[in-house]
C-alpha cells in the first residue's frame, strides 16, 4: 500500500508543482493589478481634490459676483452724498500678493460717496486697479476718463 501512495505522489508531484507555480504566477499578477489599481485610485483622489478646489474657487467667484451685482445696483441709486457699497474682488489672484476672490478693499480706500469718486487721485486709481485687477482707463487716461471708468465699474453713472 505504501508503494501505491508513493507511486501516486510521484505521478501527481509534477502536477502539484505545476499547479503551485501557476498559483504563484497568478498571485504575482494579482499583486501587480492591485498596485496598478492603487496608483489609479491615487490619481483619482488627486483629481477629485483639484475638482474640489476648482469648485471652491467657482463658488467664491459666484458669491463675489452676486455681492457686486447687489452693490452696483445700490450704488446706481445712491445720491451724491449717500454711502456707496464697496465691491469685493472678483478676479482670481494672478500672483501670491494679490488679494483673494471676495476680499474687500482696505478700509478707507473705496470712496464713501459719489462725491468722493470725483476726488480720487491717480494714486488712488492705481491702488484700486491693483486691488481689483481691473484697469480704469489706460495709462495715459485723464482723471475724468478714469472716474467714468471706475464709476461704470462700481455701478455709478453720470460722472
Amino acid at each position: 500500500m505504501m508503494a501505491r501512495v508513493e507511486e501516486l505522489f510521484a505521478t501527481h508531484k509534477e502536477e502539484l508543482i505545476g499547479a503551485i507555480n501557476r498559483l504563484e504566477a497568478d498571485q504575482q499578477q494579482l499583486n501587480a493589478s492591485v498596485q496598478r489599481l492603487q496608483a489609479g485610485l491615487q490619481q483619482l483622489n488627486t483629481r477629485v481634490q483639484l475638482l474640489e478646489a476648482g469648485q471652491q474657487q467657482m463658488a467664491a467667484q459666484v458669491a463675489a459676483n452676486s455681492h457686486n451685482a447687489y452693490a452696483r445696483m445700490c450704488n446706481s441709486r445712491a445720491g451724491a452724498t449717500e454711502p456707496l457699497q464697496p465691491l469685493v474682488r472678483e478676479k482670481p489672484p494672478s500672483q501670491a500678493s494679490d488679494p483673494a476672490v471676495g476680499s474687500r478693499p482696505p478700509e478707507g480706500d473705496f470712496p464713501a460717496t459719489r462725491d468722493d469718486v470725483l476726488d480720487l487721485t491717480r494714486d488712488a486709481f492705481k491702488m484700486l486697479a491693483a486691488f481689483y485687477g481691473q484697469e480704469f482707463g489706460n495709462s495715459n487716461a485723464t482723471l475724468a476718463v478714469r472716474r467714468r471708468s471706475f464709476g461704470d465699474f462700481i455701478g455709478v453713472t453720470g460722472l
